[in-house]
């Protein structure tokens, strides 16, 4: 399970605070994984996914709480980096939430949000990164759960519960769903194709209070900074990936775009693509591929929309190349292998 993301302590600051409710020694807690208590005494410390990974499970077992990522997400208590600092100064929720998609990396390479717009609804969903802990629920739970709490420590509880439509988890339901109805008084689904809040749009309006418009700025040529660093280490392959799946929203995404969020030329771009083996036609290829066999498994999201939501200038092209990848229909596919 190897894959080199990491998550910063402040993500899972809050499971030490349950630890230390249930009376649980953090030093001893750590080293069993391997992890000196050092590590996490530092704002800016990062542990591995697989890390993170390992000391939830133990967790769950040491304190008996299996709703334990529900639990985390709920008692977060406040902004305590460098992208913390950014929300606050931002004006409103739907700015913040831009801010949050642009700068998320800073502070979890393993699961980041992108927002989608359907009617008078804005759709925030969560992506694990890392396919083989993509239906681990307690990563899940926490980012859904702590998405609340963001929200109304950003607002000074201006926020209301009752914009909350709808929550979607990707994994089936758990036997007892008493916590998750407390949290999220609203409909929840189970086995979706995708993890993510629907809220009505009116948040996005929503004020942040005694934000200063003239830190924001300095906060973010920070931010810009520390995530070029982080990214350093990144494929060119990787950063294009993440750039097709936030452009590709009813249309195809140039590799022109893509070259211009990068800050590179087109020719550049080709040039450390085919470096690594590859090129910008073959990653949107992938990119399509996995994220049509996900939406195929929601039988509720016609494949019409399927195929806009992809970027296909019509239906019979997507139903075209999703024979290619697939060796059937999307009809087929959705009737038979998914049955």
């Amino acid at each position: 399970m190897k894959n080199g993301l990491t998550t910063s302590i402040t993500k899972i600051a809050s499971l030490f605070t349950i630890l230390a409710k249930s009376s649980i020694n953090l030093e001893e807690f750590l080293s069993s994984e391997g992890i000196d208590l050092s590590v996490v005494s530092s704002p800016d410390g990062r542990l591995t996914l697989e890390q993170v990974h390992a000391l939830t499970e133990k967790a769950v077992k040491l304190t008996g709480d299996r709703d334990i990522g529900l639990h985390q997400g709920e008692i977060m208590t406040g902004f305590s980096n460098i992208l913390g600092y950014i929300l606050l100064n931002c004006a409103t929720v739907g700015e913040a939430i831009e801010k949050y998609c642009r700068y998320q990396k800073i502070t979890d390479e393993a699961r980041f949000i992108r927002t989608h717009d359907i009617h008078e609804e804005i759709v925030i969903e969560v992506v694990i990164v890392a396919e083989e802990l993509s239906r681990n629920r307690h990563l899940i739970d926490h980012k859904l759960a702590g998405m609340i709490t963001y929200l109304r420590l950003l607002t000074g509880h201006a926020f209301n519960l009752n914009d909350l439509h709808e929550v979607r988890f990707s994994y089936a339901a758990p036997d007892d769903l008493s916590e998750y109805r407390r949290i999220f008084p609203c409909r929840i689904l189970f086995s979706s194709p995708m993890n993510a809040l629907i809220f009505d749009r009116k948040i996005l309006a929503i004020p942040i209070p005694q934000s200063n418009r003239k830190l924001l700025p300095l906060f973010e040529d920070y931010a810009a900074e520390v995530l070029s660093k982080l990214e350093g280490d990144d494929t060119c392959r990787c950063k294009v990936q993440r750039i097709i799946v936030d452009l590709l929203q009813g249309e195809t995404p140039s590799v022109e775009a893509i070259a211009r969020r990068l800050a590179v030329s087109v020719r550049n771009l080709q040039l450390k693509l085919k470096e690594e083996g590859t090129t910008y036609s073959a990653i949107l290829d992938d990119v399509r591929k996995e994220l049509a066999i996900g939406c195929m498994r929601d039988r509720d999201l016609p494949i019409a929309e399927i195929a806009y939501l992809l970027g296909f200038s019509e239906p019979s092209a997507f139903h075209r190349t999703f024979k290619r990848w697939t060796s059937s229909t999307p009809h087929i596919y959705r009737t038979n292998i998914l049955s």
